[in-house]
């Protein structure tokens, strides 16, 4: 049994939508939600390569 999500797929997905826009950075979306710039960073390239499903199917957490 894997551990429970700390942030939900929709929060994921809005940081690496609002990434995508080009209004925000990494350092901006990190501070808002209380996370390091690393994790949004990882978030994006998941995102990037396999879209929002990749949150929804368990491809990253």
């Amino acid at each position: 049994m894997g551990r429970k999500p700390k942030y939900s797929k929709e929060v994921k997905i809005k940081a690496c939508k609002d990434y995508e826009k080009g209004n925000v950075s990494f350092k901006d979306i990190a501070e808002s939600i209380g996370v390091g710039t690393s994790v949004v960073h990882r978030w994006y390239k998941t995102y990037e390569e396999h879209g929002p499903s990749a949150f929804v199917n368990g491809i990253m957490v």
